[in-house]
């Protein structure tokens, strides 16, 4: 069974949606959003935003910011570039990894041990893939 939430403009109001779709069908597993711009923000996204980080924080959460940060780590891209905030994460990422169990979801997308013992960066070659696509412009829609 899945539930698809209608295309939405941006991701605060996607996740608005499905969160709406989600508090009424608590039976969906498998959730398919479509967002038409996902780096859009405006005045609504940013009301959506601020409830939920006020939610998060009345109730011991962490923060939305923090939570993105596990997901992508925004400050270390802006300091160190690509690809050298990969390797500033990883060793970052490896003085914590002891004590805590959180943040674990960037480095699983850019560390993967293959068969043979090699480690991998599968971010980064999906990255390189795109790159590559969009000189020979085929395939990609929108490149940076």
């Amino acid at each position: 069974m899945y539930t698809s939430i209608p295309t939405q403009n941006s991701c605060a109001r996607a996740w608005a949606a499905a969160a709406a779709a989600l508090s009424t069908d608590r039976e969906a597993y498998n959730v398919i959003v479509d967002v038409d711009k996902p780096s859009f923000l405006d005045t609504v996204d940013h009301a959506i935003i601020s409830l939920v980080d006020q939610f998060l924080r009345g109730h011991d959460g962490y923060s939305i910011a923090t939570v993105a940060n596990t997901i992508f780590p925004q400050s270390l891209y802006e300091r160190y570039g690509s690809p050298a905030f990969f390797l500033e994460y990883l060793e970052i990422y490896d003085t914590f990894r002891s004590t805590k169990r959180w943040g674990r979801y960037f480095e699983r997308m850019i560390r993967h041990q293959v068969r043979d013992g090699t480690q991998v960066n599968p971010l980064e070659q999906l990255v390189e893939k795109l790159r590559a696509a969009c000189s020979r412009k085929t395939g990609v829609s929108q490149c940076v």
